[in-house]
């Protein structure tokens, strides 16, 4: 059944590039609904906020990754695969904006 009003967060699966493969973890999001949506995009561009500060305003947690979820650790998850940061806000980006369809 479709909710009127979604959950708070929500988790979704990334692949997290490394040396030796993707990793892949899940990441819990925090849900914006479509005007929120617009208005953090919005307000990211004016304010020119770091990959961290996204990231930080996006992610409410995760499962599969070593330690705790915090700023320190997302930071340094970022620092040491290059390519983090883009992923999960690629699939946070995905995951709003569009609806998963099955083949």
């Amino acid at each position: 059944m479709l909710k009127i009003k979604p959950n708070p967060t929500f988790q979704a699966p990334v692949e997290i590039p490394t040396p030796e493969g993707p990793v892949k973890i899940k990441v819990e999001f925090k849900h914006r609904n479509r005007e929120e949506f617009h208005a953090f995009t919005q307000d990211m561009v004016l304010q020119k906020r770091t990959d961290i500060d996204f990231l930080m305003e996006i992610m409410a947690g995760w499962t599969g990754v070593e330690g705790e979820f915090n700023r320190e650790a997302v930071t340094e998850i970022c620092n040491e695969y290059h390519q983090a940061a883009d992923a999960i806000a690629q699939v946070y980006i995905d995951t709003q904006t569009q609806a998963r369809r099955k083949n």
